[in-house]
């Protein structure tokens, strides 16, 4: 019987022949290494044109072609490119003032800063426009803007509220001065936010005086938020909320104030009954009305035992 002669290297070559790539494989790589070309193609070409771009742009700083920069700085604000109009808008002011063209460049410059979110220089420059311009056809829209500068610049209603007061203020100025504006119905609108806002905040304050257990102040707060805004919609949680607050008040006074400050919360509850029967706040303000009632009458027995004791030390 002959020997079976293995050739160098043909085991090692069998036991490697699971790495062999199929073609499927090999095709993926190849598109993989294909769409690297590409990406790097499209990203070479995206900084090459920023580059070149940028480039333009510092030309067209640098130059003293200002009819060209003119009809550039419009093209940028077009584009909403508001950024490089208003570097060439600023220039072109200064360039062209006194000239028949220097109102047009401070309308867009006015609102290259509206465009850009600076919305108090935005504001400085609509005002200063209908001032310097007071016949223009665009006094009306550059008032109504410098307004609504002032609205789009009120915070949050967990923050300080003046310039939400500002807003309302000067909205509610422009609809005085132009009642037959077709921008009326949107002052009124925003004036309305602006209102809601203001309301949300002094509900908030009243509601933080009630949970740092500030019951009078909290009383006083809400009683100023129905003063102020009386067409809430939380109107029937406020007639609550005074009523709950003149109870926990009086509830945790000195003996010598507890019974005044309880028929407090007795009177308010009569002013608010009425008011509050056809809401969810019905049933608890007549649970705590009941317990205002238990607490007066014991204070009244208390009141009359003291009062017999006292006579009948006197004999």
């Amino acid at each position: 019987m002959g020997k079976v002669i293995t050739k160098p290297g043909s085991r090692l070559k069998n036991n490697l022949s699971f790495l062999t790539i199929s073609p499927q494989l090999k095709r993926f790589f190849g598109l993989m290494k294909g769409l690297k070309v590409i990406i790097w193609l499209f990203a070479s070409i995206f900084v090459l044109s920023l580059f070149t771009g940028c480039s333009e742009y510092q030309k067209l700083v640098k130059s003293t072609d200002y009819a060209l920069k003119y009809e550039k700085a419009k093209e940028y604000y077009n584009k909403k490119k508001y950024s490089k109009a208003l570097t060439l808008f600023e220039e072109l002011l200064t360039i062209y003032r006194g000239t028949t063209k220097a109102e047009e460049i401070y309308y867009y410059y006015a609102y290259s800063h509206y465009g850009v979110g600076d919305y108090i220089l935005a504001n400085h420059f609509f005002t200063t426009y209908s001032s310097i311009y007071p016949m223009s056809s665009r006094v009306e829209e550059c008032d109504f803007m410098a307004a609504y500068c002032h609205y789009l610049d009120s915070p949050r209603d967990v923050l300080e509220q003046s310039n939400t007061l500002l807003a309302i203020s000067e909205l509610q100025s422009f609809v005085n001065r132009y009642p037959q504006s077709s921008r009326v119905a949107r002052c009124n609108e925003l004036i309305e936010e602006l209102r809601k806002k203001l309301e949300n905040k002094a509900y908030r304050n009243a509601m933080q005086y009630y949970s740092m257990e500030k019951y009078n102040s909290a009383s006083v707060a809400f009683a100023n938020v129905l003063k102020e805004f009386p067409d809430t919609e939380r109107r029937f949680e406020l007639y609550y909320m005074i009523i709950k607050s003149n109870y926990m008040y009086g509830k945790l006074s000195v003996r010598s104030k507890k019974k005044e400050r309880l028929q407090l919360a007795k009177d308010n509850y009569i002013k608010f009954a009425d008011k509050l029967a056809s809401s969810k706040y019905a049933k608890p303000a007549q649970e705590i009305m009941q317990k205002v009632e238990a607490e007066l009458k014991l204070l009244e027995e208390e009141d009359k035992r003291l009062k017999e004791e006292k006579s009948r030390s006197k004999q």
